[in-house]
């Protein structure tokens, strides 16, 4: 089994075992500020309060991209898309 594999198989038991879950983030004042979709195959989909999607991250390319799919960066670094 690759690293990629077990990368993968890491992201999806630490997502609760649950496709498809939401996580809500919220500012220090308790204002949802964005939500990050977890996808069945570990891929995370962050998206703004208005529910526009501001980027991926895809667990086989291990790479995070922006709306448009230009690749931002190697790993998950989907947080820092958010802007408040």
């Amino acid at each position: 089994m690759s690293s990629l594999e077990n990368f993968s198989e890491y992201i999806k038991k630490s997502v609760n075992e649950s496709p498809n879950r939401r996580e809500t983030i919220r500012d220090f004042f308790g204002k949802i500020i964005a939500y990050i979709d977890y996808k069945e195959n570990g891929d995370q989909e962050l998206r703004n309060y208005q529910q526009t999607v501001l980027g991926r991250y895809i667990v086989s390319k291990n790479t995070t991209t922006d709306y448009f799919g230009k690749i931002l960066s190697r790993g998950n670094t989907l947080v820092g898309l958010i802007k408040q």
